[in-house]
């Protein structure tokens, strides 16, 4: 009985909110969906590093050097994003 009735309501609720919110709905599936079934998607990828370990191991110091590079060159940006939005914050309290 109380399924019947939560069934009734769920149709109730989809027949408003569908035509009014069917992209986001859509869009939740789809997100659901995707994040459910996330491991399966990794499976080739992890597949051919197998079949090409002994290529990555011989390019260890390249992927090591582009990691470090880069987060360096991230954690830098940050910085100076964060410092030139507090001094540009900083300038406009003191205008007013």
């Amino acid at each position: 009985m109380l399924s019947k009735l939560i069934r009734y309501e769920w149709k109730a609720v989809a027949r408003v909110c569908i035509p009014m919110y069917g992209g986001l709905i859509l869009a939740a599936m789809l997100t659901h969906f995707l994040l459910g079934n996330l491991g399966f998607f990794f499976i080739p990828v992890s597949v051919s590093i197998i079949n090409y370990v002994d290529l990555i191991w011989q390019n260890a110091a390249a992927f090591l050097t582009v990691c470090v590079v880069s987060m360096v060159l991230t954690y830098g940006a940050t910085v100076w994003a964060v410092h030139l939005t507090r001094r540009l914050m900083e300038r406009g309290g003191k205008r007013k």
